[in-house]
């Protein structure tokens, strides 16, 4: 029990170094069972100094202290000078942060003398971090100076990796306070050197996205002080630098992704790993079905959950064991991140722009590129346009106001957002934009442009546009060869049932159904009556034998997962969608429930990730598609990921609940001005100004739908595959 404890402890503590807080508790409450049932008082007191340490990573100041304090009192109890010393400066840790330095100060004074004391070196080295940021912050440069020098020789003389970046970036950010600019850049770049050196050595994408949540930092030092020479000395090149720092800040971990993605890791694998896998797949479909019967009890339920995270983890783990011992992905060299000049002369033509937001802490910024120009434009407080955004997607998404008359707010954000550049846009009519923060909820078609007329007009009115995670995996997926052209041209799933059969005696509820999913999270499984029209019209459209449709109860994933997903160009979703923030990869389109173990009916960004896909276009005409975790650097994790990891060229995704009459509508418009070939992001604009000029003209029915990855291509439907409209 002390050895399985002391495992434990490890594997939360390495949740909590790549940022999967909690994973991290989750272990290290578990830990603390142990530890209390065998009677270890002073194990006890280190877990519960590392719960301190996870808290204060979530900035929970108040309970990091409440567990920090808890641990030093068994610690001073034991009379263990070395865990005391550790007590202390995470006590010490939250001080620093709620800025009462004196204190602050006192305690790393105390904790220093104990590490000495008991030779630990670790500790010492941590201590002097905290030191050198405490004396910047209080302008007394000099013992900054000496407590980074420190840090590093200690770092570097225990191959710490974590004590070097840290003392890099403290340096760093010391020289530039003191206008040492120039080293403060090399400093700045060590640090970003050794994150990535460290990144590199993680091999499951979900570890690579938490990994640079608490690290972001640097990035944004980097640009902000790369931006500030440029203004002084625009002849040497450092706005380049900083966007080519802007991009290695966002979404690293998706484009890892689409170069392993061209490697099956199910490819010869064991027949023992092979059983595995489809044991584990096929438990977790079980689980979930039997999660969504009726009058399930809530003690069996909690069981069900507890297994299900269990065996999700299971998963986790055989993956990381097939690509261990899978040669191709041990191979694999990733993605190098592209410089300015490709990322013009091969993803821009001559009336495409790309706009790159950049929202740091303290300062904003946005890139424009064209094939020929490059510009970097200051923009507002991160506050405040976070605010500004959030409101107006609350406005968009607003059914109860019949008259859309959020026009103001529209405009203010168009002036902080576009204004900036809106001369140089005057020669383009597409536009590539690259979100960041909570940018990536904004459907930038819905901003009113600002002009003396008296009519409001919409940004789509004007431009094509589609959205990136960043330029450089946009440049990955347009290079993405397609194996072979697909045989057929469109696949819908539409209309599912999402009722239970009834039990004698037994009324069926809705808060049945996948209850600590759904509803938990204010979703609702209601019927989509109007989606089995929709396809019926797309369908109109396309000849028979080039097209398959499954509605109703033939809307099951175990027809889904029979059909062979890469015959087809256009992959059509009518369904809802399902996002989970805590764990992004339950996030699924559901499909028809049933109460067949065989499938749960939730194709899952798990079974996503495995399919491959040859396709033109994704369609999610679903609610909130276009959710999913909202990581700092990486963007948004959700279904999009995964069918563009799978093999799709684009994604249409929807950011909001949509009303189900009028996106049947939309859809029509959309398909019609794909068949007759335009481009995706045109056929897209075309829709959403017929929308605009029809009842449905609230931003609420068609601002919702937005297109990622390649959106200026065609889809090429064979012509003797149409129909006559």
């Amino acid at each position: 029990k002390e050895k399985e404890s002391q495992i434990l402890v490890d594997i939360g503590n390495i949740h909590n170094n790549i940022g999967d807080y909690s994973k991290a508790l989750k272990y290290l409450k578990k830990t603390l069972e142990i530890q209390r049932e065998i009677k270890v008082k002073s194990a006890e007191g280190v877990t519960l100094g590392n719960m301190g340490r996870v808290y204060l990573n979530q900035k929970k100041y108040s309970l990091s202290l409440k567990y920090f304090q808890k641990a030093l009192k068994i610690a001073q109890e034991m009379g263990n000078k070395r865990n005391e010393g550790n007590r202390l400066v995470g006590i010490a840790s939250v001080y620093l942060n709620l800025g009462d330095y004196q204190k602050s100060l006192k305690i790393l004074n105390q904790s220093l003398k104990l590490a000495k004391e008991t030779d630990n070196k670790d500790i010492e080295a941590f201590i002097f971090c905290k030191k050198g940021y405490l004396f910047n912050r209080l302008n007394n440069f000099s013992e900054s100076l000496k407590c980074y020098y420190n840090a590093l020789a200690l770092g570097e003389n225990l191959k710490s990796a974590k004590t070097i970046w840290d003392s890099y970036s403290g340096l760093g950010s010391l020289n530039e306070k003191q206008g040492k600019y120039k080293n403060a850049l090399i400093c700045y770049r060590k640090s970003i050197k050794v994150i990535e050196k460290m990144r590199s050595q993680l091999q499951i994408k979900e570890f690579k996205s938490g990994f640079l949540e608490n690290k972001i930092k640097v990035y944004e030092s980097t640009v902000n002080l790369l931006v500030k020479l440029h203004e002084t000395q625009s002849e040497k090149g450092y706005d380049k630098e900083a966007f080519y720092f802007a991009e290695r800040a966002k979404a690293r971990a998706f484009l890892d992704s689409l170069k392993e993605s061209k490697t099956s890791i199910s490819q010869n694998l064991s027949p023992e790993l092979r059983e595995e896998e489809h044991r584990i797949e096929k438990t977790i479909s079980s689980i979930q079905t039997k999660l969504m019967k009726p009058g399930l009890n809530e003690s069996a339920r909690k069981e069900f959950i507890k297994k299900l995270g269990t065996e999700e983890e299971n998963y986790q783990h055989l993956i990381l064991k097939i690509k261990s011992n899978n040669p191709k992905y041990a191979n694999l060299v990733y993605p190098q991140l592209l410089k300015l000049e490709i990322i013009q002369k091969i993803l821009l033509d001559k009336k495409s722009a790309l706009m790159e937001y950049f929202i740091g802490e303290k300062n904003s910024f946005l890139f424009f590129l064209t094939r020929d120009n490059f510009s970097i434009h200051r923009l507002s407080e991160d506050n405040l346009i976070q605010d500004m955004v959030e409101d107006y997607i609350d406005l968009l998404a607003n059914t109860e106001v019949r008259k859309f008359r959020a026009y103001a707010a529209g405009k203010k954000i168009y002036q902080e957002l576009i204004s900036p550049v809106k001369n140089k846009l005057v020669n383009f009519n597409k536009v590539i934009i690259v979100p960041d923060g909570n940018l990536h909820y904004l459907p930038f078609e819905a901003l009113i442009i600002p002009d003396s007329s008296s009519k409001n007009k919409y940004l789509v009115e004007d431009l094509q546009i589609s959205y990136a995670p960043s330029a450089s995996s946009l440049l990955n997926l347009k290079k993405r060869k397609k194996e072979l052209n697909p045989r057929m041209d469109f696949l819908a799933f539409a209309d599912p049932v999402y009722t239970f059969k009834k039990k004698p005696g037994k009324e069926k509820k809705a808060d049945w159904i996948f209850r600590e999913f759904c509803l938990d999270q204010g979703f609702n499984l209601s019927p989509l009556q109007y989606s089995g029209e929709e396809v019926k019209q797309i369908a109109k459209l396309i000849k028979k034998e080039n097209r398959e449709i499954y509605t109703r109860q033939d809307a099951r994933e175990e027809n889904l997962k029979k059909i062979t997903l890469s015959d087809f160009k256009i992959i059509h979703f009518a369904t809802h969608g399902l996002f989970d923030e805590k764990i992004p990869q339950r996030s699924s389109i559901v499909l028809t429930l049933d109460e067949d173990p065989k499938e749960d009916g939730f194709f899952q960004v798990r079974e996503i990730y495995n399919s491959k896909l040859n396709s033109d276009l994704v369609v999610l005409s679903a609610c909130q598609t276009g959710k999913g975790k909202l990581e700092k650097g990486e963007g948004v994790s959700g279904l999009s990921r995964a069918f563009l990891y799978a093999g799709a060229q684009s994604v249409l995704v929807s950011l909001w609940n949509v009303n189900d009459k009028a996106t049947s509508k939309f859809m029509e418009y959309l398909y019609k001005y794909l068949i007759a070939g335009k481009s995706k992001k045109e056929a897209l604009q075309k829709a959403k100004i017929r929308m605009i000029r029809s009842k449905y003209n609230h931003p609420f029915y068609w601002a919702a739908f937005v297109l990622i990855g390649d959106g200026e291509s065609s889809v090429k439907i064979n012509k003797s595959s149409l129909l006559k409209d």
